[in-house]
């Protein structure tokens, strides 16, 4: 089985946690889609973590035509 491409919804610690797990441990599992509020969290988390897209477009993210799962690393909303 090929490993599954993901949409993370984040750039915090959470998503930065995820990430980790997901490239480090589940092998073929990698993250290709990040998106953030924040243009330049989002850019410096997808340099980072080697993730070849990003963006500030939550529709687009979770629709994303090449993505199997999304992972949802946000704060909760208070």
């Amino acid at each position: 089985m090929d490993g599954h491409s993901i949409t993370m919804l984040g750039t915090g610690l959470i998503a930065d946690f995820y990430t980790s797990t997901l490239h480090g441990q589940r092998g073929r599992d990698r993250v290709q889609v990040v998106y953030s509020r924040s243009e330049p969290r989002g850019v410096d988390f997808s340099r980072r973590w080697s993730i070849p897209e990003h963006t500030t477009d939550l529709a687009a993210a979770i629709n994303h035509p090449g993505t199997d799962v999304v992972v949802v690393g946000v704060p909760n909303f208070r």
